[in-house]
């Protein structure tokens, strides 16, 4: 870890990667009314930092070597002070007791809001861990909210699950009081609410062990497509077998909506009433009438844009699909897909798990995916376009958060064996995408009396169970074997090229081939199968190749889209620059 990472992990929001700079002290800013004072020197290339307000006590008026103290979360200074009697009675207003807001420990303070640019008095939801308090989730009259800069993510009432074998997960604290008030728990709550189409859920991360040994977990998000789409993320993370899901009740959006409506017994009941997820490969259509209701009014959900404008018309990557990229030889099939997921990972949070054996060890790896991150040459052969070293630091952070790389030597490289690996991380760190590449390299032991079109077709099946499972896509390259030359030069294969079996063709979601023409310089991909139409359509576009720093670049587009800026900007809607806006 860099002297970099180190900093920022303190929650410590440096404004460059490199020298020597005053910003905002997090240890200290919290209390103090002036809230933009850059009292904090910090020298990144030495690891020190030293605060210049006189009463913090994170540095004591001494200088503080990152690498000589170990890396903490910021912890929010304890406020036990009772709530006052007008904040009482808003809460009971919202059917929430004084009796609730005492055993949540609920307390009132002023604290500073950046959205409003002004100190404002809030309720305080106070998030503990193990008893102790790790963070603080602030919200004014005007919904406003922050969280305290540099503490750790966690869900809202951790300490409640402790000695149950079931607990609730609802979608904000709000809705966690409303159960508690109802007699139901234990009851978690997640704390930043859903976001459609942003599920990077950091929070799940840092406790998810508090998890390992419930049997049964009811999910209880708003009736909407970010709840939904939220539900649909942890149901995949945790495990499917022990979820549970809720009836939605007309009208009320969420569970402080009921209890205000209908009252504590209808919250009982619709937890009594909690049905499990359907057995797999049995769905009747009221197991999903929430989704045909969210498509009626909404449309089939798109996937996610990779940020080229003419190839997103034709394919936009969704969870649950299986898509198979084959082309020439040497016409650059890896480092395209590479270029497709260093952008979805930059641009929509996409974790990445890479079986990628003609690519290891990992630091080669590092290097093409560093290059096309920030568009520099990693190497000192081109030293005009070189990337310097804080252009590094950012890159090893960002390849450190959204990548996950399978060692061949410390594991099984059959099918089953990465597809095992894959669920792993799926439940551990939440991935999002799957990379095989290329299939060649997996272990194939094709069973004696099966042919190898069968087998293909049973390692494909599971590829498409795993992907369903556990809402993963999944790419494969796959070399041709049927490459045919027209004077002098390769023809444009197709997917029913693709070595062993037209199975490759006909089980995939999405196909793609990436074809060299070397009179033009030109790389022309050809989306050969989209098996949903309002996923994209088949069609050709062309692009031209860098080969300074591996990008590739749509020939006629006036795409300008860079994956560092985009990761920055996502990092910033996520936690803020200063706290974390919800």
């Amino acid at each position: 870890m860099s002297n970099y990472q180190k900093i920022t992990a303190l929650g410590i929001k440096c404004k460059d990667i490199s020298g020597q700079q005053k910003v905002n002290c997090p240890f200290c800013v919290d209390g103090r009314s002036n809230k933009k004072d850059k009292s904090l020197s910090v020298n990144v290339e030495m690891g020190v930092y030293k605060c210049h307000y006189p009463s913090c006590s994170a540095s004591d008026g001494k200088s503080v070597n990152v690498n000589e103290r170990k890396v903490e979360y910021v912890r929010p200074v304890s406020r036990l002070q009772k709530v006052s009697d007008k904040v009482v009675s808003w809460f009971e207003s919202r059917g929430i007791s004084n009796n609730t807001l005492l055993q949540f420990k609920v307390t009132e303070e002023e604290q500073f809001f950046p959205q409003a640019q002004k100190k404002r008095n809030a309720i305080c939801f106070n998030y503990y861990k193990n008893d102790l308090l790790v963070n603080v989730k602030y919200r004014d009259a005007e919904k406003n909210f922050r969280m305290v800069s540099g503490a750790e993510l966690i869900m809202y009432n951790l300490n409640s699950l402790e000695g149950y074998k079931w607990c609730v997960i609802v979608e904000g604290e709000m809705d966690c009081l409303s159960m508690h008030e109802s007699g139901i728990y234990p009851v978690v709550s997640v704390p930043n609410g859903a976001s459609k189409g942003n599920q990077n859920l950091k929070y799940l991360d840092n406790c998810i062990d508090e998890f390992a040994d419930k049997d049964k977990i009811i999910i209880f998000t708003d009736n909407d497509s970010a709840g939904l789409s939220l539900r649909d993320e942890l149901t995949r993370r945790l495990g499917r077998e022990r979820i549970w899901y809720v009836n939605s009740i007309d009208g009320c959006k969420d569970a402080n909506e009921i209890l205000l409506t209908y009252g504590p017994e209808m919250l009982q009941k619709v937890i009594a009433e909690a049905y499990q997820i359907p057995i797999e490969g049995i769905e009747k259509v009221n197991d999903v009438k929430d989704k045909i209701n969210d498509i009626y009014l909404n449309g089939f959900p798109t996937g996610l844009k990779a940020g080229y404008p003419m190839l997103d018309e034709h394919i936009s990557f969704r969870g649950s699909e299986f898509t198979i990229i084959t082309g020439t030889p040497n016409a650059g099939k890896s480092t395209f897909l590479s270029n497709i997921i260093v952008r979805l990972a930059a641009k929509h949070s996409w974790k990445i798990a890479m079986f990628s054996p003609e690519k290891q060890p990992t630091e080669i790896l590092f290097t093409e995916l560093a290059e096309l991150f920030i568009g520099k040459s990693f190497f000192s052969y081109n030293p005009i376009n070189k990337m310097t070293e804080k252009e590094v630091d950012v890159a090893r952070e960002f390849v450190e958060d959204m990548f996950f790389f399978m060692k061949i030597d410390e594991m099984d490289v059959t099918i089953d064996g990465i597809l095992d690996k894959a669920a792993e991380l799926v439940k551990r760190n939440g991935i999002n995408c799957l990379v095989i590449d290329p299939w060649n390299y997996v272990e194939h032991q094709v069973p004696k009396g099966m042919s190898e079109t069968q087998y293909i077709s049973e390692a494909l099946t599971k590829v498409k169970r795993f992907k369903d499972r556990y809402g993963v896509h999944v790419f494969i390259v796959a070399h041709p074997t049927k490459i045919r030359k027209e004077n002098g030069s390769y023809v444009v294969p197709t997917l029913y090229d693709i070595s062993g079996s037209a199975n490759f063709f006909n089980k995939c979601d999405n196909g793609f081939v990436v074809y060299r023409d070397y009179a033009t310089g030109e790389t022309q991909v050809h989306i050969q199968k989209i098996r949903w139409s309002f996923v994209g359509r088949v069609g050709e576009v062309r692009f031209v190749y860098d080969v300074k720093c591996k990008r590739f670049t749509e020939i006629g587009s006036e795409e300008r889209f860079s994956p560092i800026n985009d990761y920055e900007q996502k990092n910033d809607e996520i936690y803020g620059n200063e706290d974390i806006p919800f």
